[in-house]
């Protein structure tokens, strides 16, 4: 069903490791007999055990729904409150030394490049996977110091 929804396989691995998750805490039970409370409880001990963050939960609420779609979607119809505020954290933000400091753990020119590259242009992994040579504009390089045109 999600191959066939165009799901990318980053996505279904991991809904499928959350409904592996899910399975696994009740290990005596036929998948196709969990009820809307066995989720529930599942949640529930999710939230008590790691101390899981609302968006966690919204997503583990999500997975299972759409990994059981035909079977248990079709009972569950329990939500997550939709009215609860929602967690705002600030970010980590590294120093300027700690960056320094991560980029010369790296010993390889090569490694440290890519890990520049990651870091000053906040590329996810998968970003970076599709990277092409081509999508370098290297005449618009220039030192962060020199002086740019105006057009």
């Amino acid at each position: 069903m999600m191959l066939a929804s165009n799901y990318s396989p980053s996505s279904i691995k991991v809904y499928v490791s959350e409904v592996r998750y899910l399975l696994s805490y009740y290990p005596q039970k036929d998948p196709l007999t969990l009820e809307q409370d066995d989720v529930i409880c599942y949640i529930r001990w999710l939230q008590l055990q790691y101390r899981c963050s609302w968006a966690k939960i919204h997503l583990c609420f999500a997975d299972v729904n759409s990994c059981f779609a035909g079977s248990l979607v079709n009972r569950l119809t329990w939500e997550v409150s939709s009215s609860r505020a929602k967690e705002h954290k600030l970010p980590v933000v590294m120093t300027q030394q700690e960056v320094q400091t991560l980029f010369d753990q790296v010993h390889g020119l090569k490694q440290r490049m890519i890990l520049k590259l990651i870091y000053s242009a906040g590329l996810r992994l998968s970003e970076l996977k599709k990277l092409r040579i081509e999508d370098i504009d290297s005449k618009k390089h220039a030192h962060p110091h020199s002086p740019r045109k105006r057009q």
